[in-house]
């Protein structure tokens, strides 16, 4: 989670006001503020949950309801710029990354991490005639040992 404490700089302000605008989504300072957590400057992707965001929010002493950040979240899923993913144990994890890709999970660490190499399913499949697979998500538990 050091990603998100890093400072809210300028650069980062600057790209949460260009996927507001990208998305139409109107711009308020709380809405800004989160997506300077969310996105940073937008040169890495990360795996967040609702309450590392709730953490990130305590610390910078921003005002930001939780009807906030859930309406936020919901719309950045909705509009395709966040990624949701159901845990096998329950819960949920953000994505920033919305490319078609898989997950591991440490039952052990709790983690996420993105599977590196691309899985590919067409070829395990017989399809119903005339579809495609158009995703797959794959989170594959880990113990550690």
């Amino acid at each position: 989670m050091t990603f998100l404490l890093s400072p809210l700089t300028q650069k980062k302000y600057e790209h949460a006001r260009t996927i507001l605008s990208e998305l139409n989504i109107r711009h308020t300072k709380k809405r800004a503020d989160l997506l300077a957590i969310i996105y940073g400057d937008g040169s890495q992707d990360i795996h967040f949950t609702i309450d590392d965001l709730v953490q990130i929010i305590k610390k910078h002493r921003m005002d930001i309801s939780l009807a906030t950040l859930y309406n936020t979240l919901r719309v950045l899923v909705d509009k395709g710029r966040l990624s949701e993913v159901t845990l096998p144990m329950g819960g949920r994890i953000f994505d920033t990354d919305t490319s078609s890709h898989q997950h591991f999970y440490n039952l052990d660490t709790l983690k996420v991490s993105d599977i590196p190499q691309k899985l590919s399913f067409e070829q395990h499949f017989d399809l119903p005639k005339g579809t495609a697979i158009s995703d797959v998500k794959v989170t594959i538990c880990l113990k550690n040992i």
